[in-house]
């Protein structure tokens, strides 16, 4: 009797008809893929907002500040409606 029997299959074990590939593989692409994307959409929008606010700091500030006044109302009257 395999040592395995007792605990279940070992990881990456494929039985004759599974249709998955072996370690999901195929998922674990589709997240490196994932967080790929999403490491470079934060560089490319940290990139733009330091241009912008060189080219324009005082613009960017007060967006900034409206930015955080607005956040900082939201969560105000969101912590108002649930309490």
């Amino acid at each position: 009797m395999a040592g395995w029997a007792l605990h279940g299959r070992p990881r990456g074990y494929r039985t004759h008809d599974s249709p998955q590939p072996r370690g999901g593989s195929v998922s674990r692409l589709k997240r490196m893929i994932g967080i790929k994307a999403t490491k470079a959409t934060a560089r490319h929008t940290a990139h733009g907002l330091a241009s912008k606010a060189q080219r324009r700091p005082l613009r960017s500030a007060s967006l900034l500040g409206a930015g955080v006044l607005v956040g900082l109302g939201a969560g105000w009257a969101a912590a108002r409606h649930l309490s």
